[in-house]
């Protein structure tokens, strides 16, 4: 997930939820289903190349991350941002093709949020999965430790 939107709007704290495809598309057919309503003004696309270790289990392995991030700004409420990523996530031998949606929202949002779901869906076939990359494939490996994380020391 990019820090550039970091869960703040202005200072505010704001919630996330993510999606991904479950149908291989490439990303302008991805931005072109999202935008069949023209709801969004599509910003244009940064890359993104990062290195990194994982622990899965008592193991830490190498990752690499690389995608493209776009941002998709709600033309109909400024308190809601969505966010494109789409590349791939090395992790040790193990490629993930990422092609996530995050929508961020403040929550006074909340009903807009509920009927841009709905549009959402219907455009793409999409999963709710874990915001956070590094967790979400220590989940799918079952190496999953909540002791370990920094999400229940808060």
């Amino acid at each position: 997930m990019s820090l550039k939107i970091a869960n703040f709007s202005k200072g505010k704290p704001m919630n996330v939820l993510c999606f991904q495809t479950v149908e291989e598309m490439t990303t302008a057919e991805i931005l072109e289903r999202l935008n069949i309503h023209k709801s969004f003004k599509i910003q244009s696309g940064t890359t993104l190349r990062a290195k990194d270790k994982l622990s899965l289990g008592k193991t830490r392995v190498r990752t690499l991350r690389q995608c493209t991030e776009q941002e998709l700004i709600y033309k109909k409420n400024g308190k809601i941002k969505l966010q494109l990523e789409t590349g791939v996530y090395i992790v040790g031998d193990s490629v993930y093709n990422q092609r996530d949606l995050y929508l961020y929202y403040e929550n006074q949002a909340a009903e807009e949020v509920k009927k841009l779901l709905a549009e959402l869906l219907t455009a793409l076939p999409l999963v709710l999965t874990e915001p956070d990359l590094k967790l979400r494939v220590q989940q799918q490996q079952g190496c999953f430790y909540p002791e370990d994380t920094a999400l229940l020391k808060r």
